[in-house]
């Protein structure tokens, strides 16, 4: 779609209130590298170097796969796809500098503690932290973390605004089969009985637990919004409407 001049004026004209309600706010976006295979990758990539130019603290966090070797690549791949895209990113992992610490629970591990110290010390000097979902376990090796998990526990520990997870659906739906049900907002004090009566399975189960969890612990408001959706991170930051289901 071409936009006229004048347009484009008016769109930015529309976002700047809420251009200015995040500025110099941290935002979470848990992302899944399976998401490149829908073609908006660079449309994610550049939504978050767009955030930062416009003084919104941007951290990804990611999984991908549950070897962290794999993950790795996953990693550098970020970084190098928002550096095309203009911005200064930096990818790391839960083990570096003992950022996150594990309890193994089975396969993956369970969050015991984040050291928020190197996450703000890159903010602070206007890097994108790139975070693979990969904790430090109790016997100092590498562990593979859920990254809704790591995602909650980071926008946590850093006091987030938002924590924004990018989904393979359009969020909460009413009806797993008919976009048209989507829940737009959810207090947490509903979510129990949602999960009760099994209009939340699946995938969309652990998101949704994990939104609930960062809420409780601090972070303003969480997003599940639709990753196959050219610039979704924008369209439910800057617009009235919003793209998915908001749970507060």
């Amino acid at each position: 779609m071409n936009l006229s001049n004048a347009d484009k004026a008016l769109v930015l004209t529309q976002a700047l209130p809420y251009m200015q309600k995040y500025f110099d706010k941290t935002v979470v976006i848990q992302y899944d590298p399976a998401l490149q295979q829908g073609g908006v990758y660079e449309a994610v990539m550049s939504d978050i170097v767009l955030l930062g130019a416009v003084g919104i603290h941007a951290v990804l966090v990611h999984g991908g796969a549950s070897l962290p070797e794999t993950m790795g690549q996953d990693n550098k791949s970020l970084v190098a796809s928002l550096q095309a895209q203009g911005g200064r990113a930096i990818g790391l992992c839960g083990i570096d500098g003992g950022m996150i610490q594990v309890e193994q629970n089975g396969e993956e591990g369970r969050v015991a503690r984040i050291d928020p110290s190197i996450l703000l010390d890159l903010i602070g000097s206007g890097y994108i932290p790139v975070v693979a979902a990969v904790g430090c376990g109790a016997d100092g090796g590498a562990c593979a973390l859920n990254p809704d998990a790591a995602a909650s526990a980071v926008a946590s520990c850093l006091h987030a605004e938002n924590l924004i997870m990018l989904s393979q659906a359009r969020g909460v739906q009413k009806d797993k089969t008919d976009e048209g049900s989507l829940i737009s907002a959810i207090q947490v004090s509903a979510v129990p009985s949602l999960l009760r009566s099994g209009t939340v399975t699946d995938g969309m189960r652990s998101k949704v637990e994990y939104c609930v969890e960062a809420v409780r612990r601090g972070v303003k408001k969480t997003f599940i919004i639709d990753g196959r959706i050219p610039h979704s991170i924008l369209i439910e930051m800057f617009s009235d409407e919003g793209i998915g289901t908001m749970l507060y």
